[in-house]
């Protein structure tokens, strides 16, 4: 986590939507911590939802990976 705390929430947020066409929402605005966000399942099956936790998943490691890079 210390490689995603040097950067902010919304640059990470900004990278899934460009990089993995995946839209979420900081989740302070409803109460939850300051790194969490809040997906919205609108219309999904069991299998789109698993596959939005694992494209996260993976943006999420690739995010660090180039956060540690640049720190």
């Amino acid at each position: 986590m210390r490689s995603l705390t040097s950067h902010s929430l919304w640059s990470l947020m900004v990278h899934l939507a460009r990089e993995w066409q995946v839209i979420l929402t900081p989740g302070e605005g409803f109460g939850a911590g300051e790194w969490s966000v809040r997906a919205c399942f609108p219309s999904v099956t069991a299998d789109q939802a698993r596959e939005l936790g694992e494209r996260v998943a993976r943006a999420v490691e690739q995010f660090a990976g180039q956060a540690s890079r640049d720190a």
